[in-house]
């Protein structure tokens, strides 16, 4: 129950980075397109 509770919380904390980078990223970049 160790190996698979691990790998099952890993996938999860990784789609979190990646679905969050996504709104703040546009925004950034459009405001060095406006400068």
């Amino acid at each position: 129950t160790g190996i698979p509770s691990m790998m099952d919380m890993r996938p999860a904390s990784m789609a979190l980075p990646p679905n969050i980078s996504l709104p703040p990223g546009p925004p950034p970049h459009s405001r060095g397109s406006t400068s």
